[in-house]
C-alpha cells in the first residue's frame, strides 16, 4: 500500500513538473509577442490622444481668431437708439454695434487650448516608444512595480 501511494505521488509530481515546464516554455514563446502588442497599443493610444490634443488646440486658435477679427454688421440705419447707428446683428455684435458677450467666449477657448496642449504631450510617449522602446519598457515596468 505504501509503495502504491508513493508511486501515485511520484506520478502526480511528474505531471505537475511537466505542466510547469510546458507553461514556462509557452510563456517564453509568447513574451516577445506580448511585448510587441504592448508597445503597439501604447503607441496608438498616445498618438490618438496627441492628435485629439493638437486638433483641440487648432480649433481653439481658429475660433479665437474668428472672435478677435469679428466686426459689427453693416449699418442699416443712422437713427438707432440714442441717435446711434443701427447695425445688422451678427453672432458677435448686437444692433447697436456693441459686443454681445462673445468675447467672453474667447476666454473659454483657453481651456480647450490648455487641454489640447496637455493631450499633445502624449506625443512624447509616442516618440519615446519609437526612438527608445527598451527604455520605455523599463519605465513602464518600473511603474508597475511601484
Amino acid at each position: 500500500m505504501n509503495e502504491q501511494a508513493q508511486q501515485v505521488l511520484a506520478d502526480m509530481l511528474e505531471r505537475a513538473l511537466s505542466g510547469v515546464d510546458a507553461a514556462v516554455e509557452f510563456s517564453q514563446a509568447q513574451i516577445p509577442d506580448v511585448v510587441e502588442q504592448l508597445l503597439m497599443w501604447h503607441a496608438v493610444k498616445s498618438g490618438a490622444i496627441g492628435l485629439i490634443g493638437i486638433s483641440a488646440m487648432a480649433l481653439s486658435v481658429a475660433l479665437a481668431l474668428l472672435i478677435i477679427n469679428a466686426k459689427p454688421g453693416k449699418v442699416i440705419s443712422d437713427n438707432g437708439r440714442f441717435g446711434r447707428k443701427e447695425h445688422e446683428p451678427t453672432i458677435f455684435y448686437d444692433r447697436d454695434g456693441d459686443s454681445n458677450g462673445m468675447q467672453a467666449v474667447a476666454m473659454v477657448l483657453i481651456l480647450p487650448f490648455a487641454g489640447g496642449f496637455l493631450a499633445s504631450w502624449e506625443l512624447m510617449t509616442l516618440a519615446q516608444i519609437i526612438i527608445a522602446p527598451k527604455f520605455y519598457l523599463l519605465e513602464y515596468a518600473a511603474g508597475l512595480v511601484k
